[in-house]
């Protein structure tokens, strides 16, 4: 499914394993170990070696460079890779006093880069739409920072706003979006491709009131008129807001009640400029944000579909969780042998509080009201719905088998989902059953949910069998020189030519040891006798 390339033209095979972890703004990272026997186990070169990895269409996911080589003792070589956003740490800003438009600023921090890195680490403007409030900042440092520190505080933090590179006709280029535009294909839905979900709410970054401030007024002593004038106090939006400092959500102060919070706009001038910052930045403050972290496959080796990827909008629908939206994939962890353990964590929608409000109401309480109303009329209703799936690729082939039922009563809901899957390649076949069940009492007065969750499965692989289940501390292994019990990842006791190895035993009742055994006497004594068939 994907392809993992060094220097440009060098295919890696042979991986023992492969993973990577991307994240929104941040240097993304790619681990791989291969065998000493591997034909490309000498030619990495640390800082100096590029990496790149492929998704099934040849789309590239990640490019950067080797960060460190480190092997163990089988001498198996791990390879730990960083992005090519990383190469914003090569660089340091020379001293310089910058004046104009946000994204001159960004190109004269490029400027510094590029003229100071090898032609392959050089990143060139891209797309750039985030913009300054008033198209004006003024920045100077006489430090030398890095330039990626001068990214990350000047502009990232300030702006907010997602900052990716992308290669393109051999050279990195720098995008910085106010907004996503991209959308995938390829969707995430219950008894398809979603393996597992969970949800988390904070309230840790709400507020529902700004107090803004700008840029210091000018003071007399830059004016010339008193050199021992004291700096004067910053821009305030009261002349621009009836009269007050704040600006503020009714509805929000309604849900979560007053919370203040400062917001600093240092190159800000115009109060009219200021306030109309402050309401934007407000309506992110109010937000009652979801983040939610997902298992599921990438199936874009199953058709012509893009595979996952970092700041596109994927649609995720699952009844059973009351998710049924676009979210923005913020965070990827990727397992390029085994796509099943693809993690994906999402979030974030920007949507203003009055419509998060009305979205929640639409999603959730009409449902359970409509739900109620049809239980009162239709006591015993029973549904059922199935769903079959075979795919088949170069490289596996997929089956999959789901029902879901829904049955309601007087007073009581019930969803239970159930679906076994099925994967099949040319060294091994693994059999996952799941099941889901929901519970939701009392729909007219309204809802107290149960779940349960379980999760099954049966792997084959290397001619070994290995059964267990999804928060259960106990797995058999049968392989080919033992059959092996493990507790909680450990190996407590296996069976090998003839013998059983257990690291603490307990016999309820007698031992046997061939014509001999342990018995115990009514007494409470034990007693040590030959046994007569």
């Amino acid at each position: 499914m994907y392809k993992i390339i060094l220097d440009g033209s060098i295919i890696i095979e042979d991986i023992l394993s492969a993973s990577a972890s991307l994240e929104v703004n941040k240097v993304g990272t790619v681990k791989f170990q291969i065998a000493v026997t591997n034909p490309a186990y000498k030619l990495f070169k640390k800082l100096k070696s590029e990496i790149s990895v492929l998704d099934s269409h040849d789309e590239i996911i990640f490019d950067g460079r080797v960060l460190n080589i480190s092997d163990d003792f089988y001498n198996n070589r791990t390879i730990l890779c960083e992005s090519s956003f990383s190469y914003l740490n090569d660089s340091v800003a020379l001293v310089y006093e910058h004046k104009g438009a946000l994204n001159e600023y960004i190109r004269k921090l490029l400027d510094f880069h590029n003229a100071q890195v090898e032609d392959n680490r050089k990143i060139y403007p891209g797309t750039i739409t985030v913009e300054d409030p008033n198209n004006y900042v003024n920045y100077s440092d006489m430090n030398a920072p890095s330039i990626m520190e001068l990214i990350n505080n000047k502009v990232i933090k300030k702006y907010g706003g997602y900052m990716l590179i992308r290669k393109q006709a051999g050279k990195n280029y720098l995008d910085y979006l106010a907004e996503i535009p991209y959308r995938m294909q390829q969707e995430i839905k219950l008894g398809v491709n979603l393996m597992d979900l969970a949800k988390e709410s904070t309230g840790g970054e709400i507020y529902t009131v700004v107090y803004p401030t700008g840029a210091r007024k000018k003071t007399a002593a830059e004016e010339g008129a008193n050199p021992q004038s004291e700096e004067g106090p910053p821009i305030t939006i009261e002349s621009v807001n009836d009269g007050s400092p704040f600006v503020e959500s009714k509805e929000a102060i309604a849900k979560f009640g007053r919370i203040v919070k400062h917001i600093s706009y240092d190159n800000v001038t115009e109060p009219m400029n200021l306030k109309n910052k402050a309401i934007k930045d407000l309506g992110q403050g109010v937000l009652d944000l979801e983040s939610i972290s997902i298992k599921a496959v990438d199936t874009s080796v199953l058709g012509d579909i893009d595979s996952f990827k970092l700041l596109k909008w994927v649609k995720v629908e699952s009844s059973i969780h009351g998710v049924a939206q676009h979210y923005l994939i913020e965070k990827l962890s990727l397992d390029f042998l085994h796509p099943e353990n693809n993690s994906i964590t999402i979030g974030g929608m920007r949507e203003r509080f009055s419509e998060v409000l009305e979205s929640k109401y639409e999603e959730k309480i009409k449902p359970i009201a409509n739900a109620s109303e049809e239980a009162k009329r239709q006591v015993g209703e029973l549904e059922q719905k199935a769903k079959s799936l075979i795919e088949q690729t170069k490289s596996s082939i997929v089956g999959m088998v789901s029902n879901t039922y829904v049955s309601k009563s007087e007073n009581e809901k019930v969803v239970e989902a159930l679906s076994t899957r099925v994967e099949q390649t040319a060294t091994a076949l693994q059999i996952n059953f799941n099941s889901f069940k929901q519970e939701l009492e009392g729909l007219a007065e309204g809802t107290a949910a149960k779940f349960s969750d379980i999760s099954e499965y049966i792997r084959f692989e290397h001619g070994e069998i290995e059964l267990g289940k999804r928060g259960n501390r106990f797995k058999l292994r049968l392989g080919r020189e033992k059959v092996a019990f493990y507790d909680s990842g450990a190996e407590v006791a296996y069976l090998s030519n003839n013998r059983l190895y257990v690291t603490d035993g307990e016999f309820i009742n007698s031992l046997i040891l061939g014509k001999f055994a342990f018995l115990p006497r009514k007494n409470g004594n034990l007693s040590f006798v030959k046994v007569v068939n």
